[in-house]
């Protein structure tokens, strides 16, 4: 059996382009000169100048995890490891390139979405944001004003206001749940 599905979302992700399931064979994009958003952070933390970069990278993936919630594509392993920069982007990050920036979340890719699933509650939609929160915290402690601006253009990104205040007060009880288990145990 074999299903074609389309592009989700321009700039969102690697374009699918066909999914076997019967020789379980996934053919998608290949991405050219790409590398992961981990080791971006990494090399920026070595430039130094967090400040630039930190709010362009904000901006970015705030805007790109709202484009994938508005679809109600909940990617379920939001890691940094998880989302692919095309290597275009490190001098607009970096602030050596003066070009807009308006549609840097075009050049971020997520990728794996092998615990995907569409689902429109604003339950999961927080669930995914503190996944990102804990990873940040983890994998990049040097920066931990990321999430802020992260979280901060995300919400502007989600433009109806009422599913906006409902999945920040989801996001808020998960993890004030995650805090209780970390200090329980």
């Amino acid at each position: 059996m074999t299903e074609d599905f389309e592009l989700i979302c321009q700039g969102a992700e690697a374009r699918l382009y066909k999914v076997d399931l019967t020789r379980r064979s996934i053919y998608m994009e290949f991405i050219e000169n790409a590398v992961t958003l981990k080791v971006c952070i990494e090399k920026m933390i070595e430039v130094g100048d967090e400040k630039i970069w930190i709010e362009k990278i904000g901006k970015a993936l705030g805007m790109l995890l709202a484009k994938l919630h508005s679809k109600n594509i909940i990617h379920g392993d939001l890691t940094t490891s998880n989302i692919l920069v095309k290597n275009s982007i490190f001098d607009k990050l970096t602030g050596i390139s003066n070009e807009d920036d308006k549609n840097l979340h075009q050049e971020l890719i997520a990728i794996d979405f092998g615990l995907a699933r569409v689902d429109s509650t604003a339950e999961d939609k927080a669930v995914d944001l503190y996944v990102l929160e804990r990873s940040l915290l983890s994998s990049h402690s040097q920066v931990p004003t990321l999430f802020a601006s992260i979280i901060s253009n995300y919400q502007c990104g989600i433009t109806d206001k009422k599913q906006r205040r409902e999945i920040v007060s989801k996001y808020q009880q998960v993890r004030a749940r995650g805090r209780k288990r970390l200090m329980i145990g």
